[in-house]
């Protein structure tokens, strides 16, 4: 007849198996406590989307010495920015578009910034970025065209 043993305490197999259990149990609670998260981080993800824009088109203007006039529109559903490079001594006139998604709003004003070839802007920008009810703002600065941006 072979003893039976008698075992105290867990293994360290067990051990490490609740752990493991805890975490991803408290790490998908934390999806459920807070449904916003990724809407959140898709927001976040267009401010930084349209702020570099922005810089793009004030940096392009300084570099090639022509006015670049950035314009939100909305266009088959979507939120669009249109930037369109004023001809100028280095290049003829270009216009690109960056889209921003059909769920996402723009709002604020104006509709449309100038930078010129110092860098300045025209005029002040504040625009309210929304998407899913989570939003941040985009600013621009008309004396230095410096773009700043809140993020959720």
């Amino acid at each position: 007849m072979v003893p039976k043993s008698k075992r105290n305490g867990v293994t360290l197999i067990e051990a490490v198996m609740v752990v493991v259990l805890l975490s991803a149990s408290a790490v998908a609670s934390s999806f459920v406590l807070r449904p916003r998260w990724s809407t959140q981080r898709s927001v976040t993800g267009v401010i930084h989307h349209v702020a570099e824009a922005l810089t793009m088109a004030r940096n392009t203007s300084i570099t090639n010495q022509a006015d670049v006039r950035v314009e939100r529109i909305r266009k088959d559903g979507q939120a669009m920015l249109q930037i369109t490079e004023v001809a100028g001594p280095i290049r003829d006139e270009r216009v690109t578009w960056f889209e921003l998604g059909p769920e996402v709003t723009v709002e604020g004003s104006p509709s449309e910034i100038l930078f010129s070839p110092l860098g300045t802007a025209n005029r002040d920008l504040r625009w309210r970025i929304i998407q899913g009810g989570v939003s941040g703002d985009v600013r621009v600065s008309p004396t230095t065209g410096k773009v700043q941006f809140q993020v959720p």
